[in-house]
């Protein structure tokens, strides 16, 4: 007879596999509020001087 429970090895297996998931989605949310904060600083910037970057 089969086992339907998930052994705790298994159990150990889904944490770190949610924990590197999450690990990433920190990852990608800190880098993404770095670009929305650089895009924040080009549009404080004068008409002249955005002009001079594109």
């Amino acid at each position: 007879m089969t086992c339907i429970y998930p052994t705790r090895t298994r159990l150990s297996e889904i944490v770190v596999i949610f924990d590197n998931y999450r690990a990433l989605i920190k990852l990608a949310l800190w880098r993404l509020s770095e670009i929305v904060g650089i895009f924040d600083n080009y549009r404080a910037l004068p008409n002249k001087v955005r002009s001079h970057y594109f």
